[in-house]
This record gives structure tokens, C-alpha cells and sequence, in this order.
């Protein structure tokens, strides 16, 4: 996605640049297709680093705008749940998705969810993942209860 934005973006720039009209006007143009690019480019950066990263200090889960970071002391159980999307333009659909439940506070849902465009059609992946995250529960010494 990265390259085919910058080749868009460049092939903008070359036709606005020898378009047959005044400099302001092709200024004004090369503006604005730069911004949209900065903006789509910092769009796939975040999208890219979205998931759930465990460590021995316990889970990080990046979603596209916001980054919660849960220490394994926290943590209460790690599952599988009905995924359930809330907000605009939501609709149901019959997925799955990891769930972090903490001792304090509501649980998180994970963007690790079975019918994701990453584990579409690869249903063992999503299992892959789930016991990833499972078994860094486990590591850092925690048991279910």
C-alpha cells in the first residue's frame, strides 16, 4: 500500500506539474496532493502496527488510534469472546476476537479478531495467535482461576 500511494502521489505531481495552467494554481495542487499523501502515508504506519505485543511485562494492544498497555498484575484471563462492534457504520457479523479481561476496569478487546483480512480463511493462524498471547499469560506465572 505504501508504494502504490507514493507512485500515485508521484504521477499526480508530474500531471500537475506540466498541466497547462498558472504556477499558483498548480502550487495550490501540489499542496494539497502533498498533504493527503502525509496523511495516507501516517494512516498505513498505524494501521501496520496494529495487534496485541506481549512482553514479560505484560500486553500492549494497539488499535488505530489508541494504545492500551496492560501489566500481566492486571491481567485476569485471556479469551475468546464474540466480537462486538460498537460506533458509526457498525453492523454484526458472526466473529470471534481475543479478550483480555483485567482485574481492574472493563475487559479489552483485541484487534485480533477471526475474520480479519490477516486470518481470513486461515482459521489456524487466528488459534496461533489466541495461544501466543495465552501463553504469555502463562509465562509470566499467572494461572486461570
Amino acid at each position: 500500500m505504501l508504494a502504490a500511494g507514493a507512485g500515485f502521489t508521484i504521477l499526480v505531481a508530474v500531471l500537475i506539474v506540466l498541466a497547462p495552467t498558472p504556477l499558483a494554481l498548480r502550487l495550490v495542487w501540489l499542496v494539497g496532493v502533498s498533504v493527503a499523501m502525509v496523511t495516507w502515508l501516517a494512516c498505513v504506519r498505524r494501521m501496520a502496527a496494529m495487534g496485541v505485543y506481549v512482553s514479560g511485562a505484560g500486553l500492549r494492544v494497539r488499535r488505530f488510534v489508541t494504545v492500551v498497555t496492560i501489566p500481566w498484575d492486571d491481567v485476569a484471563d485471556v479469551r475468546v469472546g464474540e466480537f462486538t462492534a460498537s460506533g458509526w457504520g457498525a453492523w454484526p457479523f458472526n466473529a470471534q476476537s481475543v479478550w483480555i479481561d483485567r482485574r481492574s476496569g472493563p475487559a479489552v478487546q483485541t484487534p485480533l479478531i477471526s475474520k480479519s483480512a490477516e486470518f481470513l480463511g486461515r482459521r489456524g493462524a487466528f488459534d496461533a495467535a489466541f495461544r501466543r498471547v495465552h501463553a504469555g499469560w502463562l509465562e509470566a506465572g499467572r494461572r486461570p482461576y
